[in-house]
């Protein structure tokens, strides 16, 4: 029984260790959108993380949503949901400072890799940490 409770808490403390690297504000570094680079406003992007909740801001819009990770699926996976739907994600941290992430449409099917392609409807940013 000790040794079923010990794996189990040692396994929420696994589980918690990317939502703990999310913690904090966020810049875009480099996007892309259905295939074509991000540029101007789209570029300017930032993201703050508080627990499970997320704000992003671009281009003059806000959208704010919790989120949910699963560090164990191969690549990690995240469902973020916001008024607009829930959207279906990868994501990869690099360092505890930088990420990056590939998100598909509300509804639509979870992207299969870090890429944009035209038509595909996927965004692809990578992040840097700014707090």
């Amino acid at each position: 029984m000790k040794l079923a409770l010990c794996f189990a808490v040692f396994t929420g403390m696994l589980l918690a260790a990317d939502q703990d690297s999310f913690q904090g504000n966020w810049k875009l570094v480099a996007g892309l959108r259905d295939g074509k680079p991000l540029t101007g406003d789209g570029v300017n992007a930032t993201l703050t993380i508080q627990g499970d909740h997320f704000t992003l801001t671009q281009a003059g819009q806000t959208v704010s949503g919790t989120f949910t990770l699963n560090e164990a699926a191969n690549p990690k996976t995240a469902d973020l949901v916001t008024d607009g739907g829930t959207m279906q994600a990868i994501y990869d941290i690099r360092a505890g400072n930088r990420f990056r992430v590939c998100v598909g449409k509300p509804g639509a099917a979870r992207p299969a890799k870090f890429e944009s392609r035209a038509g595909s409807g996927n965004s692809f940013g990578e992040w840097v940490k700014t707090q």
